[in-house]
């Protein structure tokens, strides 16, 4: 099955694409403006919204394609992503 990102989410994909930082937090207002628009209710009631790993995932790949987990979350406030350990391992072994 392919994976395919939902529209609304594309800017958020690129904002993980562009950034270099291994671990950041965004507030749910700094994750709307960068989508220019806003979350779905879903995110603000379940936890398990941001770290769905099932289809369909059309918003979940915009960060994790690029390597980054959700690694904390205050519902309604903010969320932490973190670059998986193992992209960061295998950097440091095999440049």
């Amino acid at each position: 099955m392919e994976k395919k990102i939902e529209k609304k989410y594309i800017p958020l994909a690129a904002y993980f694409e562009a950034t270099t930082e291994d671990k950041l937090t965004l507030t749910f207002s700094e994750i709307e403006t960068i989508m220019g628009q806003p979350l779905p209710n879903a995110s603000f009631l379940n936890k398990s919204w941001w770290k769905k790993t099932k289809p369909p995932l059309k918003h979940f790949i915009a960060w994790t394609d690029y390597g980054y987990n959700v690694s904390d979350i205050q519902l309604g406030y903010y969320v932490t992503f973190e670059k998986t350990t193992t992209n960061l391992v295998n950097s440091e072994l095999y440049p």
